[in-house]
């Protein structure tokens, strides 16, 4: 008489089982870490082209810029945030009420204990080019003598400037913030080369968003209440975005 020795099949089913369990689990692991790994490359290939991108648009065509003096007061005060257009210029040339950023002349890059003036990016307004005669005049921007109505500035410059005349490829730039500004009126003109880009938006603080337009003789979109400057018209130079 035979007898089956169920233990020992079970115990044989039990490996085979077991073999397979691991042939499988191992396959779905397998394929787990294939598309794990497959993700991850498009996803770097995404990241890559994103910051590749973002590396272009910096260089080329714009790029934010953060306020950290009181030079441009009150167009610009200290904290804000504006996106600069850097391509414009490489079909226009720039205009007169242009806000720019630009790198400082050579000449006062040099280190000195007079100026302490850093190598970084200065911003400023654009108040004459090639060909005109500028000067300050008891506090008045003087043009080809015809005085500015600058309605935007701070307060009017407490110092002259003598007649100057500004040459081929430069331009003459001052702060709004007259008396609290190292400009042309120190340092002469600017060359255009070492202009970056132009302000075209306030996207920060939020409460104060808004493009750059020209400013016009006939709108004031500040009022002095006390020391501070507050919008006062959504149509005029500073145009509110739609929320």
């Amino acid at each position: 008489m035979e007898f089956c020795n169920w233990g020992s099949m079970a115990n044989a089913s039990s490996i085979i089982l077991s073999s397979e369990a691991i042939h499988g689990a191992a396959v779905a692991s397998v394929k787990i870490a294939s598309y794990i790994f497959a993700w991850i490359k498009l996803k770097s290939a995404a990241f890559v082209t994103l910051a590749l991108y973002a590396i272009f648009l910096r260089i080329f065509i714009a790029e934010l810029r953060y306020i950290s003096s009181l030079s441009m007061y009150p167009t610009f005060e200290d904290g804000d945030r504006i996106l600069v257009d850097k391509i414009s210029y490489c079909f226009v040339r720039p205009e007169v009420n242009d806000i720019v950023f630009f790198r400082p002349p050579a000449s006062i890059l040099q280190p000195s204990s007079e100026s302490g003036i850093p190598n970084n990016i200065f911003v400023k307004r654009i108040v004459a080019k090639a060909g005109d005669v500028v000067q300050v005049l008891n506090g008045k921007l003087v043009v080809n003598g015809n005085p500015r109505n600058e309605f935007f500035t701070a307060e009017p410059r407490q110092c002259d400037v003598k007649p100057v005349l500004v040459p081929e490829d430069h331009v003459f730039v001052m702060g709004d913030n007259r008396n609290q500004s190292y400009d042309s009126c120190h340092w002469g003109p600017l060359p255009v080369k070492n202009i970056l880009g132009r302000s075209v938006l306030r996207y920060w603080p939020l409460r104060r968003i808004g493009t750059l337009g020209a400013p016009e003789s006939s709108c004031n979109p500040f009022e002095r209440r006390g020391s501070h400057f507050l919008q006062k018209s959504r149509s005029c130079c500073w145009r509110t975005m739609s929320p």
